[in-house]
């Protein structure tokens, strides 16, 4: 078996983390192999790196904020921008305030942000400019 060190980021906090992974288990792993089958000797945190590129103590906290009830959703739409949605990376931080359809969101969704943008440049659209 020949291992290569495989350098990963993650998303979240930046850090780089250097595995040692056996190419031919990578390729099974891509091929559709669950990871923890084609990749054992690895921990449960380096696994998740090579799925996510999210580091443990960045994926911890995540499950901790899920834990502790915090809402990560769109403070428009009142979806949900969580890892995971599928509006995690384009969601915008905010705050909808009192008047926000769901004041208690933080973030704005993309699909939210590309419609309050149309709107607010037609409505520009219309103006006079003085």
């Amino acid at each position: 078996m020949k291992f290569h060190s495989v350098n990963v980021t993650c998303h979240s906090c930046s850090k780089t983390y250097s595995l040692m992974v056996n190419g031919e288990d990578v390729q099974r792993w891509r091929d559709g192999t669950l990871i923890q089958v084609a990749m054992p000797y690895l921990t449960k945190d380096d696994r998740e790196l090579l799925i996510s590129k999210t580091c443990g103590s960045c994926f911890d906290k995540m499950e901790e904020a899920d834990e502790a009830g915090e809402s990560e959703i769109c403070f428009e739409c009142g979806e949900s921008v969580a890892w995971g949605s599928g509006k995690f990376v384009n969601r915008i931080p905010g705050d909808g305030g009192p008047d926000a359809a769901y004041p208690e969101g933080e973030w704005m969704c993309d699909e939210c942000t590309v419609a309050i943008t149309a709107e607010f440049e037609s409505d520009s659209d219309d103006e006079p400019v003085v």
